[in-house]
């Protein structure tokens, strides 16, 4: 069925971060010294695990990691389309043929199933309308 969506716990929200002047950054407005990993970026101190974000939204190519723009998430997207066409459990040779095979016999089988009905429907509205 569904998912159950759990609910976002209203006291483990992020805080806002100030920077003072020498360029540290405080949670609550004191003076102390970034974090260990943290860098400045755009007057937001961020840690630099998976890239930085700055104030625009936009990861910049940081330590490797890909930039997140237009580009960057093309090639991201096309990277996880290869992982999951990876996931696919393709059908063999044999069972291609073989349901090939089922499919073209079902639409003959149809077409002339149709053809006749259509072949029989139209007499029958000639001799009504005769």
């Amino acid at each position: 069925m569904g998912r159950i969506l759990k609910k976002k716990d209203p006291l483990k929200k992020k805080k806002k971060t100030d920077v003072d002047a020498s360029g540290n950054a405080t949670a609550d407005g004191s003076q102390s010294k970034p974090a260990v990993g943290a860098k400045l970026v755009s007057g937001v101190t961020v840690k630099t695990g998976k890239g930085q974000i700055g104030s625009s939204g936009v990861a910049k190519k940081i330590g490797g990691m890909m930039e997140t723009g237009r580009m960057g998430r093309a090639v991201q997207f096309l990277r996880e389309v290869k992982v999951e066409l990876k996931k696919v459990t393709w059908p063999t040779r044999q069972q291609t043929i073989g349901s090939t095979a089922v499919v073209l016999l079902l639409v003959m089988i149809i077409s002339v199933f149709l053809g006749l009905a259509d072949l029989v429907l139209g007499r029958l509205i000639q001799v009504i309308l005769n």
